[in-house]
């Protein structure tokens, strides 16, 4: 019997158990501020789908040596490991913060390696709500998952993991930051 309480309707079978999953975790108050911390670069400067007023880390998050980093990895791969009811292997980790009007064009996190690998279907985002920041706007930070359309308006702590291949947007134009860690993973099974 499942015994945690973040986890529901567990099939038996590998894959996905819901889509897209979503769960919660505690987010530590001083995970945040460590972030902040971390060399990232501008939004505007990255060549990817990310624009606007915020900034970025690059996508190798948890090889920061932080061991509040390393507690947030733990949770969160055993989340991704029950999610996809099978071991995983993150690829990439990385956080964005977002301020007023700044987001994500439609995308999805499959590249060539994963189609000629035949991994398109064990490749899976993440993402985790640090903060949410102003959500009283016009463009509160909605997570829009298309095929079939979806919109989720997350809370402090709101992890969504959804199949990699899932296109995905976000718009943001509120007054205080808002504060996410992603991960892509796939599942070994």
């Amino acid at each position: 019997k499942n015994k945690n309480p973040l986890i529901t309707n567990v099939k038996s079978s590998i894959g996905l158990i819901e889509n897209p999953f979503i769960s919660k975790r505690y987010v530590e108050k001083n995970l945040i501020n460590e972030l902040y911390k971390i060399e990232s670069v501008d939004l505007n400067k990255t060549i990817d789908v990310r624009y606007g007023n915020g900034v970025c880390s690059d996508y190798e998050l948890f090889e920061n040596d932080l061991s509040i980093l390393k507690n947030v990895e733990k949770d969160l791969t055993n989340i991704m490991r029950k999610a996809v009811q099978s071991e995983i292997f993150i690829i990439e980790s990385f956080f964005n913060i977002l301020r007023t009007g700044s987001g994500l064009a439609s995308h999805n996190h499959l590249n060539d390696f994963d189609k000629t690998q035949f991994l398109t279907k064990k490749k899976y985002s993440l993402t985790y709500y640090l903060s949410v920041g102003d959500q009283n706007c016009t463009d509160p930070g909605i997570l829009k998952l298309y095929d079939p359309e979806i919109e989720i308006l997350p809370s402090t702590g709101t992890i969504v993991i959804f199949p990699a291949s899932r296109h995905h947007s976000a718009t943001y134009n509120g007054k205080t930051d808002r504060v996410m860690i992603g991960i892509n993973f796939y599942s070994i099974n």
